[in-house]
């Protein structure tokens, strides 16, 4: 290790900042490329807050000086630094609690590197929903520069055709929807606009509509149950981010990928600040209220849908053998199936997350080429208080 390097941990800490920037200022100066590397890798490797004050100090150089010889030599560097690179993949049997975990986690981390761009890599051509809607979120709470990489070349076209691209390069816009036969293009839900729930549940049911059959009383419980979802996303997070709204149809096989995020205050939090005490109860244990959400009439608010929609989305993904995600805080909950041909999905899981996610994500994945099949669901459920309606209109069984 560089003589200077291991020197800096005995300076002052008010101090670190101006040697470095100073030595570091001096070598450049002197066109000693490599003896600047050294010191460069020495800081590293002293730990993450040291990489820290070396990003900050370049940073701010390249920034204030960019034609002086430290930001010319340098600024390789920093990029090299300030890009953090993330894989999103795809599982044969969907989505799994483990992926999520590492997704979501790499994302926090990442939040507290200033400067940081985020550079999104494709493995391959589909299932990357959930991980598109969780780094716009993400990204949109925390401005930060996103870059797409993908040695597929349809990637970079779908991104376009769904308008992610254009949501990324200006989140703060208005939302621009480019649905299509097989997408629910990319959409930002502003917290003003609760009223448009309804519409986007209706949306999201026209794209099942589009490859397969769905009859008025499936038609109208997919409604309910994604417009409460859509709703959670804007109301129970009280928040000034938007949420995000997503899915996409996949022909091959025939499975429909449907994703809800926000970054607001979370489901312990807002079962936390509930004037229901069984609610307030199930706080005290680290991951038990995940699960418990998912439960039907289970709700904290005190109008609109009746907590009917976790449990109906969880209900028609464990029949259709498909699958279910839900991450809020530091917990995760799933369900998915055994096996890729596995006709229902038993596998249930609960995780409590070491680094947690601000807000709620909802992931699900259904196979088109299955029966959403409600009967079964509706006998399952528990009758509603008085003065809810909001299954009064839907029949038990499909005509």
């Amino acid at each position: 290790m560089h003589t200077f390097v291991e020197k800096l941990p005995l300076a002052r800490k008010n101090e670190r900042q101006q040697l470095i920037r100073e030595k570091l200022m001096e070598v450049a100066t002197q066109g000693d490329s490599e003896q600047l590397r050294s010191i460069l890798d020495g800081i590293v490797r002293l730990g993450r807050k040291w990489e820290y004050l070396l990003t900050k100090i370049l940073a701010e150089q390249i920034q204030n000086e960019p034609k002086c010889a430290l930001s010319e030599n340098a600024a390789p560097y920093l990029d090299q630094l300030t890009r953090e690179e993330l894989v999103l993949r795809d599982r044969e049997t969907g989505i799994y609690l483990s992926d999520l975990q590492e997704l979501l986690g790499r994302l926090e981390k990442i939040q507290k590197r200033p400067g940081m761009m985020l550079n999104v890599k494709f493995e391959t051509q589909s299932a990357y929903v959930y991980g598109l809607c969780a780094i716009a979120a993400w990204a949109a709470a925390h401005t930060r520069s996103l870059r797409f990489e993908s040695r597929f070349p349809r990637v970079e076209y779908f991104l376009q055709r769904a308008g992610i691209l254009e949501a990324f390069l200006d989140p703060a816009s208005e939302p621009v929807k480019f649905d299509t036969e097989t997408i629910l293009g990319f959409t930002r839900i502003d917290p003003g606009k609760r009223f448009e729930t309804d519409a986007h549940a209706g949306r999201l049911v026209g794209l099942f509509r589009n490859h397969m059959e769905l009859s008025g009383p499936t038609a109208q419980a997919l409604s309910i149950s994604f417009a409460e979802l859509i709703e959670n996303a804007v109301k129970h997070g009280e928040i000034t981010s938007p949420a995000w709204l997503f899915a996409n149809y996949h022909p091959q096989p025939r499975i429909m990928h449907v994703c809800i995020c926000d970054r607001g205050l979370g489901i312990r939090k807002t079962f936390e600040n509930s004037s229901n005490p069984r609610l307030r109860e199930l706080t005290l244990k680290p991951t038990d209220w995940i699960r418990e959400a998912t439960e039907p009439l289970v709700t904290s608010k005190s109008e609109g849908h009746a907590g009917y929609g976790l449990y109906l989305a969880r209900e028609l993904c464990r029949r259709n053998g498909g699958t279910f995600a839900i991450v809020s805080g530091k917990a995760a909950f799933g369900v998915r199936p055994r096996t890729v041909d596995a006709a229902v999905s038993d596998v249930e899981e609960i995780r409590e997350l070491a680094v947690p996610w601000q807000g709620t994500l909802v992931a699900l994945q259904f196979h088109l080429d299955r029966p959403l099949d409600l009967g079964p669901v509706y006998e399952t459920l528990p009758a509603p208080d008085a003065g809810d309606d909001s299954l009064d209109e839907v029949s038990l069984f499909d005509d």
